[in-house]
């Protein structure tokens, strides 16, 4: 498992003249963001977790667990395909 999250996603579109727009989202940029996030979150989360403690609610455990979905999206590949003759794919997702 990579323990950072995505770089980049990669979003092909094609519309009915088979017409294609290809987007590339810089996802790295949002990475400072999520570090200042999760700086304000883990205070929060250790008074929840003081507070919770006698009802078995592990805060902690869900920003873990958060953390490891947001790792495990490197490589996840997404095609939207059309039922329609004639039409392959109409949208790919691709998550590196």
């Amino acid at each position: 498992m990579n323990p950072l999250p995505p770089a980049v996603i990669s979003i092909d579109i094609r519309n009915r003249q088979n017409n294609q727009i290809r987007l590339w989202l810089p996802v790295f940029i949002l990475w400072p963001f999520m570090v200042i996030a999760a700086a304000l979150l883990l205070p929060l989360a250790a008074v929840a977790e003081v507070l919770l403690a006698p009802k078995k609610i592990r805060p902690f455990s869900m920003l873990l667990a958060l953390s490891g979905v947001l790792s495990s999206l490197h490589g996840t590949y997404v095609d939207v395909v059309s039922d329609k003759p004639g039409r392959k794919e109409l949208v790919k997702i691709i998550i590196q």
